[in-house]
This record gives C-alpha cells, structure tokens and sequence, in this order.
C-alpha cells in the first residue's frame, strides 16, 4: 500500500498501468485498492483519466467502478 501511495506522492506515471491493475483486481485487499487510487489521483493527467473511465464503465465489481468513478484526477489539498 505505501508503494502505491509513494508513487502518486512522486508523480511517478511509469505506475500508472500497475497501479490500475491493483484497482482492478479482485483479489487486491480494500487497504491497496485504496492506495491505488490514491497514487493513481496524485499521479493525475490523461493517462489516469482514461484508465480510471474504462475501469468505471467495465462490469462486473461495482465498487471498484463505483471507485473509479469517484477518485477525483484534480485533487486540490485543503490542508
């Protein structure tokens, strides 16, 4: 999970199509899934916009589309 998490705080895009496979997957725990969509939404840009609407639209598990669907690419911090 903190891999995952350093890749997106590190903008590092070369990720971006492992971090979807960890998003996708179904055997990936709740926790990783998590981190994946969080580095994949630091990360940002078209790559992961377009990896995050093909997994929005594929059926079959709703909450990652559900997930997908919801991460926002243009994450602005509050703090």
């Amino acid at each position: 999970a903190a891999a995952a998490r350093l890749a997106g705080v590190w903008k590092q895009g070369q990720f971006i199509g492992q971090l979807l496979k960890l998003a996708e997957d179904a055997r990936t725990s709740a926790a990783v899934r998590d981190a994946a969509f969080d580095g994949l939404r630091e990360i940002g840009g078209k790559g992961v916009t377009d990896g995050l609407a093909t997994l929005a639209s594929q059926p079959g598990n709703e909450a990652v589309q559900r997930q997908a669907a919801l991460t926002p690419v243009s994450y602005t911090h509050l703090t």
